[in-house]
Formats: structure tokens, sequence, C-alpha cells
């Protein structure tokens, strides 16, 4: 249903800035304006610049880690006073690993982490409620789920089966988790192309004929990788 990523550690991977092109955290915290942020001028500016970004993984496959909000409001306003305005230099970035460092001593960063039962509630509802949604929107039996971000655990696993989905869709070499029967498929990503939506659209054309093995787009792609 969400598509989330959420925090999966302490460690500190960045700083939101004008130039942060990672806004995973903004959009989990966010979730009403998640389908229209892209056209939302205002969305960078629901959260300040400066609030530290921690590493992240898929949430259907992690347990929540909540951060104290003191910590974000401390670096945010240290941010704000120095008056940056680019990507936060490496002195800056030190010192926020030095007040996240005395914070984690003093058992102050996580106010708390998501119980597995409550883990386990929330990844039904995301496996489940999403296909009785489409179900009723579709009219029709949904039978394949293919994983946010590729990722999935033995849990989510068991839960998609029970579910009633016949099929797996995964994109990662997770062999140990999955049977023979389920399928495995190269997924096709859209990226921004020389910040050109032209060539971008392009480029996401060449993949897709050559993932249909259309000539020559297949013929060219393997003389590519020879070569390569």
């Amino acid at each position: 249903i969400t598509h989330d990523k959420i925090i999966c550690s302490t460690k500190l991977k960045g700083i939101h800035s004008p130039e942060n092109k990672n806004l995973n955290f903004l959009l989990s915290e966010n979730p009403d304006e998640k389908p229209y942020y892209i056209a939302n001028t205002d969305f960078l500016t629901k959260c300040k610049f400066g609030h530290p970004i921690f590493e992240e993984k898929s949430a259907i496959i992690q347990q929540k880690i909540i951060i104290n909000s003191d910590f974000y409001h401390e670096i945010e306003e240290i941010y704000s006073s120095m008056e940056m305005q680019s990507e936060p230099d490496q002195l800056f970035f030190n010192k926020v690993q030095t007040i996240l460092n005395d914070y984690f001593s003093k058992n102050m960063l996580i106010l708390s982490v998501e119980s597995t039962e409550d883990y386990h509630k929330r990844v039904m509802q995301e496996i489940v409620g999403s296909k009785l949604f489409f179900e009723k929107a579709l009219n029709k039996q949904i039978e394949v789920i293919c994983w946010p971000h590729g990722d999935f655990n033995s849990y989510s696993i068991n839960v998609a089966r029970e579910t009633g989905y016949k099929m797996i869709h995964y994109v990662k070499d997770k062999d140990e988790l999955v049977q023979k029967k389920d399928y495995l498929f190269e997924r096709i990503g859209v990226k921004s192309f020389l910040n050109s939506p032209f060539f971008t659209r392009l480029n996401f054309s060449f993949d897709y004929y050559e993932y249909l093995k259309a000539f020559p787009y297949m013929q060219i792609k393997q003389f590519y990788r020879k070569i390569k």
C-alpha cells in the first residue's frame, strides 16, 4: 500500500539540503501527499533543511525505529544558524555525528522500536489490504505480487502465500526464501538521463523494446555488452 522506506539503523547517511534528492523520509512522513508530490512545488518545504537522514530499508522487511525529535530540531537549528545554502561540508557532517554519538551514549537517540506484533500487523495490512483494494477496483483476482524496492523476507513471503498470491516477482538474489516456481524477472527502471525528458523517454523505450527482444534493440544491446 505505502511502498515506503523507513529508518533501519542509527547510521547517518546525509543531511536534507537544497541539493538532496532523497525524499523517502519526507514521503513517509506525509503519506496523504505521496501520490501528488511531484506536482507540488512546495513539497520540499515540508521539512526544514538540516534535517538528518538515517539509513533506510523497505518498510515491509523492517521494524520501525522512532528517532528523538529533539535531535532533529537541534541539527536543523545549527544548520539554519550557519546560513548554509548548499550541501553541508564534511566539517558540518562531523559535528552532527558528534552530537548523534552524544545522544546515543545517553540512550536518548531512539525513542522506540516497533514491536514484532505491530510489525506483523502492518505487513499484513500492506499485503492483504493492497490485494483487496485492487480486486475490488478491477473486479478480478490478484494472484501476483511484486515487492516494494525488490525487498522481502520469509515472513512477508508466508503472508503473501497465505493471502492467495500464486506468483512472487523478485529482483534480488534471495533464492533461499523462494521456490523454483516463483518467477524472477528483470525490472526496467526509469532514471533521469541528462536531465532531459526527451532522452529519458528514449532511454526507457530502448530498454523496454530490448527486454521484449525486439529487433534491432536486442542486437544493439548484445553488441554493446561485448565491447563494454
